[in-house]
C-alpha cells in the first residue's frame, strides 16, 4: 500500500483524514473525521470490509475539494455517492488514476447492483494492454482499443461521458477533447450511480476533484424583439468555464434582458377627408365638376407607405339645357376695303325661348 495512505495526516486545519480498514472501527471515529461538502455530512467509513477509503477535504482556490479513494488489489465496485459524488445532474465525469491496470468504472442505474443495468468501461484492463466498453459488467465488450493507457508510478487523467445515449472514454481533464473510444447504446438506460474498482493484480489511487462551475462570457445580444421603437432582446452565457463536476453549480443567471430601440416606426399615409365638389365647370347643359383631398392625416414618415387612391375626383354634372339659337334675315355690305359684311340676327328658338335677348351676329 502507498506510503500516502499510511497512519493519520492534517491535510488543513480542522480536516483530519484517516485510514479506514475496516467498518467496525466506526465507533472510534471523531467528528474531524467526517467529510463535509458543501455543509452536507459524509462517512468515510467503508460500506464493504476490507476496502480502503482515503478522503481528504482540501481547498485548493476556487477549484474546489479533492476526494481521494484507494482501491485495492480485489475486484469490487465501490459507489461514490457514499462520499458526495452525486452524477444525477451531470453527463460527465473527470478523475486521475495511478494504477498498474484494469482500472474499471460503473455507471449503474441501481446502487450495489452492477450486474444489472450498468455501463462497465475498463481502462488497462488485461494487464494494461486494452480497453473497452460494455453494456454490463464482465459481459462481452461493445468497443474496444488496444494499447496501455494506465501508469502504476504516476497519475493519469481521464474523462468519462454518457450523454445522449453515447458513451465516451478520453484522456485528459476536459470532457469530449482526445477521445479515445466511444459507442451508441440503441437502448440506452439512466445513469444515477458512479462506482470505481481494481483488481487483478492492481491496487489503484482515485483522485476525483469537486470543481464549481464558472460562467462563461456572455454570448452577443439577440435581435431587437421589435422591428422598431422599443423593445427587448436577450443573451445567454454557459455553466461550462468550467463545467460543474460534483460542485456547485454556477450562481446567478443564464439569461438576462435588456432595453433596445430600433428607431422611428414608419408612420403610412392616411387620406384627410373629401373637399365640397366645386361648381360645375358650365353654366348650362353639361360640364365637370370635381373635388380633392391630401395625404396628411398623417403624412407619410420615416419611410411609411404614400397614400393609395387618387386625390382628385372628377364626375360629370348637367344644370340646364342651353337655349338653342338660330340665324334670322341676313345683309350683304361690301365694304370699301373690299370685304362684305354680312348681317344677320340670331335669337333663341321660338320653342327654347327662355328670355335671352336677340343678338347681333357680324361676320
Amino acid at each position: 500500500m502507498d506510503d500516502d495512505f499510511l497512519g493519520e495526516k492534517e491535510a488543513v486545519p480542522n480536516h483530519r483524514c484517516r485510514l479506514i480498514l475496516n467498518a467496525s472501527t466506526k465507533d472510534v471515529l471523531r467528528s474531524g473525521d467526517i467529510f463535509v461538502k458543501h455543509s452536507q455530512l459524509v462517512s468515510m467509513i467503508s460500506l464493504q470490509i476490507a476496502t480502503f477509503y482515503f478522503l481528504t477535504s482540501i481547498l485548493v482556490g476556487s477549484v474546489g475539494d479533492i476526494i481521494k479513494i484507494y482501491t485495492e488489489e480485489k475486484f469490487g465496485y465501490i459507489y461514490l455517492n457514499n462520499f458526495g459524488i452525486d452524477v444525477k445532474k451531470v453527463s460527465h465525469i473527470a478523475f486521475s488514476i495511478r494504477a498498474r491496470n484494469d482500472a474499471h468504472v460503473a455507471l449503474s442505474k441501481f446502487e450495489n447492483n452492477p450486474g444489472f443495468e450498468t455501463y462497465e468501461i475498463v481502462i488497462g484492463g488485461w494487464n494494461n494492454e486494452k480497453s473497452v466498453i460494455r453494456k454490463c459488467s464482465q459481459c462481452r465488450p461493445m468497443t474496444s482499443l488496444d494499447g496501455p493507457l494506465l501508469n502504476d508510478s504516476e497519475f493519469k487523467q481521464f474523462w468519462v461521458s454518457w450523454d445522449e445515449a453515447k458513451l465516451r472514454v478520453g484522456e485528459g481533464g476536459a470532457p469530449h477533447l482526445n477521445e479515445l473510444m466511444s459507442w451508441l447504446d440503441p437502448d440506452p438506460h439512466l445513469v444515477n450511480y458512479l462506482a470505481v474498482s481494481t483488481g487483478w493484480g492492481s491496487n489503484g489511487t482515485w483522485v476525483f476533484n469537486f470543481v464549481d462551475g464558472g460562467w462563461s462570457a456572455w454570448v452577443t445580444w439577440s435581435e431587437c424583439s421589435t422591428t422598431c421603437a422599443n423593445g427587448t432582446r436577450m443573451r445567454t452565457r454557459y455553466c461550462d468555464n468550467p463545467p460543474p463536476i460534483y460542485g456547485a453549480s454556477c450562481e446567478g443567471p443564464a439569461e438576462e434582458l435588456g432595453p433596445c430601440n430600433r428607431g422611428y416606426c414608419p408612420v403610412d399615409g392616411c387620406w384627410s377627408e373629401w373637399t365640397t365638389w366645386d361648381a360645375c365647370s358650365v353654366s348650362c347643359d353639361h360640364g365637370k365638376r370635381k373635388r380633392s383631398r391630401s395625404c396628411d392625416n398623417p403624412k407619410p414618415l420615416y419611410g411609411g407607405q404614400p397614400c393609395d387612391g387618387d386625390n382628385e375626383e372628377v364626375v360629370s354634372c348637367y344644370d340646364r339645357d342651353c337655349p338653342e339659337r338660330i340665324r334670322v334675315g341676313q345683309t350683304l355690305t361690301r365694304l370699301s376695303t373690299g370685304f362684305t359684311r354680312r348681317e344677320s340676327t340670331v335669337i333663341d328658338h321660338p320653342l327654347r325661348n327662355i328670355g335671352h335677348t336677340p343678338a347681333i351676329l357680324v361676320t
